[in-house]
């Protein structure tokens, strides 16, 4: 169990912005001790985490505070509600003038919009305003066929290169320690959206290493005394849930148990495979914007 406290740090929601949605929504029923201090747990922490991100994509705090943290999972999950908030984003003219280009194969237009648009605006902006709606868009585009393979992989390419040209310049020169260990294990070959979190990271001062996507869990395994990562994240997009993969987590999750180093899982995959019972000890991170608040409480000193 947490004191208020800790759950105020881990969530980033306010003691009294808790104390008013206990009050007037009751989305979760903390226990009091003999003393009435409040006590949450673990699965009171994940629903309010899972709020915050709610919130933040414009759900109201009435419309959300009833739903099970199976139900809050499928509302972020849902595309209609990243679409929706793309089209009325003040970026949408850019990420158009983007899909505009490709249409025309015209990559390096692609290039210089989404170069300037990272000089302008500050990166949790770019990536979680400008770069993955943009993802969702080529994506749903793909689907209706309405560009064409060779178009699909010109702009994750070009994407790709401003990623790794932008994690190369945030690097630091620290090699006695890693915060952050970043891959995707075997059968996700999609490394976008763990490249993004790589970057965000780097920004944020943290030591990152990047050991690739389709990475057997075996081998990360093996490399785990080499590095030491503090953190390690895994991007994890295939849906249904792999059986195998859901097991060698597990096996994964047991080892690191064992010692501090930490497993986040985040993208589209990890909603669906994320169990509260089998994964306990692991985070899921639901959005970029949440995985940038978590950047931020630890790089305030809070676990």
């Amino acid at each position: 169990m947490y004191p208020i406290k800790k759950v105020v740090s881990i969530t980033g929601i306010s003691a009294i912005t808790l104390r008013a949605w206990e009050r007037r929504y009751q989305p979760i029923e903390p226990k009091r001790d003999s003393n009435g201090y409040r006590s949450y747990s673990r699965q009171d922490i994940d629903k309010l985490t899972l709020m915050v991100e709610a919130k933040e994509q414009g759900h109201t705090i009435s419309k959300i505070s009833k739903l099970s943290i199976a139900e809050l999972k499928t509302l972020l999950k849902d595309p209609h509600t990243t679409l929706q908030k793309t089209k009325n984003s003040p970026y949408s003219q850019l990420i158009n003038q983007v899909l505009e280009a490709l249409n025309c194969y015209q990559i390096k237009r692609c290039e210089e919009l989404l170069k300037r648009s990272l000089m302008a605006v500050d990166l949790p902006i770019f990536i979680t305003e400008i770069i993955s709606p943009l993802l969702n868009k080529v994506g749903d585009k793909w689907a209706s066929n309405k560009i064409t393979i060779s178009q699909e992989h010109l702009i994750t390419g070009c994407i790709r290169h401003i990623l790794f040209t932008s994690i190369i310049h945030y690097s630091t020169n620290q090699q006695n320690h890693c915060d952050f260990l970043f891959a995707t294990p075997t059968g996700e070959d999609h490394e976008l959206g763990i490249l993004m979190c790589h970057l965000m990271a780097a920004k944020n001062n943290f030591n990152c290493a990047f050991v690739g996507a389709n990475l057997p869990l075996d081998e990360l395994k093996m490399i785990l005394n080499k590095v030491k990562p503090k953190i390690i994240v895994l991007g994890l997009t295939n849906t249904p849930p792999n059986t195998k993969l859901i097991a060698q987590l597990q096996e994964l999750i047991e080892l690191l148990n064992k010692g501090n180093t930490e497993l986040w899982l985040g993208g589209s995959g990890a909603v669906d495979i994320f169990d509260y019972k089998q994964f306990k000890n692991c985070k899921f991170v639901s959005s970029f914007h949440y995985f940038n608040h978590l950047l931020s409480l630890r790089s305030k000193g809070y676990p």
